[in-house]
C-alpha cells in the first residue's frame, strides 16, 4: 500500500517498520518494533496499514516513533479497521465482516 501511494504522488522516501506480534499464531506478551528508518529530517509521517484489529501493533509503532522523532507529526491509514480497536486510525476504508485471509500470510509461503 506505501509503495502505491508512494507511485501515485510521486513521494520517493518509502519505509517498511518491521513488527512482530505473533510467533505464527501465539500472540506474544508484547509488540516488537524494529528497522525504523531515520526521520530526523521529516515534518509529516503517514504510517500505514493493511488492517488496525486489536490497534495493539499501530499503539506501539506509534508509541517508538514519538519517543525518536517527537518532532514529527504522525498520520495514519488502513484499509480495514475494526471499531473495537484500542486506536482509530487517521483514515480508514472498510470495517471488516469477520477474519480476513490476506493472500500474503499464506499463499507466498509455498
Amino acid at each position: 500500500m506505501g509503495q502505491m501511494l508512494g507511485e501515485y504522488y510521486n513521494i520517493r522516501e518509502v519505509y517498511a517498520i518491521n513488527t512482530i506480534g505473533y510467533n505464527d499464531t501465539q500472540k506474544l506478551d508484547k509488540v516488537k518494533v524494529f528497522h525504523l528508518p531515520d526521520l530526523s529530517k521529516a515534518q509529516k509521517v503517514l504510517i500505514l496499514d493493511d488492517i488496525v484489529d486489536s490497534g495493539e501493533t499501530l499503539v506501539e509503532v506509534l508509541k517508538v516513533l514519538k519517543h525518536n522523532y517527537a518532532h514529527v507529526e504522525f498520520f495514519t491509514a488502513s484499509i480495514f479497521y475494526k471499531q473495537t480497536a484500542i486506536v482509530e486510525p487517521t483514515w480508514w476504508v472498510k470495517e471488516p465482516k469477520g477474519w480476513i485471509e490476506f493472500f500474503w500470510s499464506d499463499d507466498l509461503k509455498d
